[in-house]
């Protein structure tokens, strides 16, 4: 086998292992929580009328043997807004070990979803 072809068959399995995970993401919607709809005074009934969080613990309720994933911004301010959602799911009755944090989302989002 030449060079040239080996290294094509590389790139194109390496292609393949990563984008498996990417694509099986992709059949589950995600949702955005953005910063501005997060201002309200939280409380149990104001999480779950935010709209991205309702959608997300539906199709989480769905499939309930999977993860609640809740992707958030890069940094401190982030990482603490995501537990503070997860925080309130846990209190609504989301169990902690089905949830799952992941930095990731662009500034001033949340991303939600099942998996």
């Amino acid at each position: 086998m030449k060079t040239r072809d080996r290294h094509q068959m590389i790139g194109l399995l390496l292609g393949l292992l990563l984008s498996g995970p990417l694509l099986a993401a992709a059949s589950h919607p995600v949702y955005a929580l953005s910063a501005a709809d997060w201002q309200a005074p939280p409380s149990a009934q104001g999480v779950l009328a935010l709209e991205p969080v309702a959608a997300a613990v539906r199709d989480w309720q769905a499939a309930p043997a999977g993860r609640l994933l809740i992707r958030y911004p890069a940094g401190e301010a982030g990482a603490a807004w995501a537990e503070e959602l997860a925080g309130w799911l846990v209190a609504l009755g989301v169990p902690r070990a089905q949830l799952a944090l992941q930095p990731g989302a662009p500034p001033g989002r949340l991303l939600l979803g099942a998996e």
